[in-house]
């Protein structure tokens, strides 16, 4: 089987070298060619010999201005010049030509072609044939003077977007815009379903660029800032380093996030320091890496498989330290988050006062975790916060009574949604039930709007000293016992029943 395979790639390095990957190459590093390098191309078998001789008298190459050139002249390189005209060397004309053409390069190559950078696409400026291609590029980039033209004239990467930003005049793309949403909202329906799709895309882009061009403007906002040129550092706090147990070091992710930054941002200061022996796409390639870095330290995981430590954890970038209802912003800046909240189906509880409701286990031990880990605390039961949480978590029999002890000192809320009035919330005195269910007085359901038929209530945890006698001095169910808005009794079902009983006694 090995030596089928050996056979197999033998073939298909005869019939075209280089379709497995890398070429085969003869004892001077010189690729084979193999039967479509001798066929392809226009210097190929079938277009050079089979079809007719071809000569070639044209050339391509990138435009620039020649300054001191007029109306009818035109500056042709030094390499096409020779290839149209190797033919007629033989009459003197490719010395003078190549002469001429040698003071203009040299006379204007290393000047600007324009005002500004102007940004080249090496795509698009060659769209030759693949034999073609592999000829004219390295021709192009060997061209003297290039290194200081590419220098001052190409950029790539996020240089080239805050160019091409800088560049750009909003009160322009504004305009423009303006002009292109009314043609095209006087073109009507085409009749086209899907031509009609594309242009009510094409007016909804426009309006979007139109809104940002207005808000830059009246922000006075210039859109190249929207790059970074220098990156900002966090401070300390924000991203410590703690020691552990057994004198390790645990840093944040977001440490070694910057350190990856700086690593390979130092690579390409000393690459570019060394330019002159440094090759260009060795360079081009640690630029993409410093950009890689910093996309992963701003958001990882935005270019596709995010990146991870030795234990297969994702580190935390920026967005993931800032977002979500756990981020920075939302956790502390905006006031600290804190869960005192809880839902659940309501039932009736029989032996419950009328300001008294029963709350399941779950759901008071999650409520008031807080005030029973300070419980255990105090009471030397647990010696710090993980311990306390431990003892929760196993449900010991100290935890229910200290539990039972905070409840009885401290109201919580109900409310019912939607709360349309002031009695669609109100306070109670919980107990521990069993079950998963919170139990209720049945004669204060009617402020609550609600019945036991599967309707559910939301209980929270006032904490602060004045929420806790608010609570206690004006939501205390038994103190709502009349309508807000007539002065009614809120539930007439007492007076029924006892005038129900009154009769029947009768």
């Amino acid at each position: 089987m090995c030596q089928e395979k050996l056979v197999q790639e033998a073939v298909d390095t005869l019939l075209d070298n280089g379709i497995r990957g890398q070429p085969m190459r003869d004892g001077h590093n010189k690729v084979y060619k193999s039967f479509s390098d001798v066929i392809e191309g226009k210097e190929g078998r079938f277009r050079e010999t089979l079809l007719g001789k071809r000569v070639d008298y044209s050339g391509r190459s990138v435009i620039v201005v020649g300054p001191s050139l007029s109306l009818h002249q035109c500056g042709l390189p030094r390499e096409i010049a020779i290839e149209l005209f190797q033919t007629f060397g033989h009459h003197g004309i490719t010395i003078e030509v190549s002469r001429d053409l040698k003071d203009r390069i040299e006379r204007y190559i290393d000047k600007p072609i324009a005002k500004k950078p102007t940004f080249l696409r090496l795509r698009g400026l060659f769209e030759y044939e693949i034999q073609s291609r592999k000829y004219s590029i390295p021709l192009f980039f060997t061209t003297q003077g290039f290194e200081a033209f590419r220098n001052r004239e190409i950029s790539t990467g996020a240089g080239a977007i805050r160019e091409q930003l800088a560049d750009s005049d909003l009160r322009i793309i504004t305009g423009n815009s303006l002009v292109e949403w009314k043609e095209l909202g006087e073109e009507g329906s085409t009749g086209n379903e899907w031509e009609d799709r594309k242009i009510r895309r094409r007016k909804d882009f426009l309006v979007r660029r139109m809104e940002l061009a207005k808000h830059f403007i009246r922000t006075n906002v210039e859109p190249e800032w929207m790059v970074l040129c220098l990156l900002p550092v966090l401070p300390p706090e924000l991203r410590p380093i703690i020691q552990i147990d057994g004198g390790k070091l645990m840093s944040s992710d977001i440490n070694e996030l910057y350190r990856r930054v700086i690593y390979r941002n130092n690579t390409l200061t000393d690459l570019l320091a060394t330019s002159r022996s440094t090759p260009g796409e060795l360079v081009m390639c640690q630029e993409k890496l410093v950009q890689e870095a910093v996309d992963t330290l701003l958001d990882n995981g935005i270019r596709g498989q995010p990146m991870r430590d030795g234990h297969n954890k994702v580190y935390k970038s920026f967005s993931d330290v800032i977002e979500g209802k756990e981020g920075r912003f939302r956790e502390t800046l905006l006031g600290k988050r804190v869960d005192y909240s809880g839902r659940s189906v309501i039932v009736v509880g029989p032996s419950l006062s009328l300001h008294q409701c029963g709350l399941p286990r779950e759901i008071a031990i999650e409520l008031f975790q807080t005030f029973v880990i300070r419980g255990l605390i105090r009471q030397h039961v647990a010696s710090n916060i993980g311990i306390a949480k431990s003892k929760i978590r196993e449900k010991e029999p100290i935890v229910w009574e200290i539990l039972q002890e905070v409840m009885r000192g401290h109201p919580v809320l109900l409310n019912r949604a939607p709360t349309l009035h002031r009695l669609g919330i109100q306070a109670f005195q919980p107990f521990l039930v069993e079950g998963r269910a919170i139990c209720l007085h049945p004669l204060v359901c009617k402020g609550f709007n609600a019945d036991f038929d599967g309707d559910q209530m939301a209980v929270h945890v006032p904490l602060s000293l004045e929420a806790q006698a608010e609570a206690r001095l004006l939501m205390f169910s038994h103190m709502n016992l009349l309508s807000p808005a007539i002065g009614d009794p809120i539930s007439k079902k007492p007076y029924r029943g006892f005038c129900r009983a009154y009769s029947y006694a009768i």
